[in-house]
């Protein structure tokens, strides 16, 4: 797969598109201002404001994509799941809170050897679109395990979530350059990129992801990475 930081069209897509925004508007304003109320001011303004904050999110994501995927994945440390989920449930406190959501643990109460960053990255993307695409009231579960694969050790995560779902076409779009951008439940904006460079990170580390998903029956993504003694490397 071609890393989403070096496809350059992506990338201009996903800042073009809210620039073209700002832009337009921001032309509508200075030729239509003398004809148009406070009301209709205020509108074009807010459309302005809603692109600078979608472009600012978007730029935002991508540095920090950058920043991730110039780590090495040799470079791996002793990480207890239990309390990086905690810290990245606080981190999303307000999200949570806002559409009522119930966040449970399961099996989670161990430790695995990989590299921080990237293992932090892929759960906070996994975490956040639960919580982006699930109506208020909604529940969201994240649950890890160990399992064995052709011999070798991994611990397998799960973050699902009882969310609006997807259909076929969405799934098969959601690791491959094609990004996914969807609205959530409460219209918050998104661009698909958290997605998008979960994949790459994950291969690096020698693992895997997929996605179950049905359309108004949630979503359920997985996640393997291998389990990794001391004097091994990935």
């Amino acid at each position: 797969m071609t890393d989403p930081l070096i496809d350059h069209g992506n990338v201009a897509h996903q800042l073009m598109s809210p620039l073209s925004g700002i832009l337009n508007f921001a032309r509508l304003l200075k030729e239509s201002n003398k004809i148009l109320d406070d009301e209709e001011r205020l509108k074009y303004v807010d459309f302005i404001i809603k692109s600078g904050e979608k472009m600012e999110q978007t730029i935002k994501d991508l540095m920090e994509l950058a920043k991730v995927s110039r780590s090495s994945p040799t470079d791996l440390s002793l990480t207890e799941i239990d309390k990086e989920i905690d810290r990245l449930i606080e981190s999303a406190t307000w999200a949570i809170s806002q559409k009522s959501l119930s966040v449970q643990k399961n099996g989670v109460d161990m430790k695995i050897r990989t590299h921080p960053v990237m293992f932090s990255f892929i759960l906070q993307n996994l975490i956040t679109n639960a919580v982006k695409f699930t109506p208020n009231g909604g529940e969201i579960k994240i649950s890890a395990e160990q399992e064995i694969v052709d011999e070798k050790k991994f611990i397998k995560f799960t973050v699902a979530d009882s969310g609006i779902g997807m259909d076929e076409e969405t799934k098969s779009k959601l690791f491959t350059n094609k990004t996914v951008s969807n609205r959530g439940t409460n219209n918050e904006l998104g661009n698909g990129l958290g997605l998008l460079g979960c994949l790459p990170l994950i291969n690096k580390l020698g693992g895997k992801i997929w996605v179950e998903s049905e359309l108004g029956k949630g979503s359920t993504f997985y996640f393997t990475l291998p389990v990794i003694e001391e004097t091994e490397t990935v």
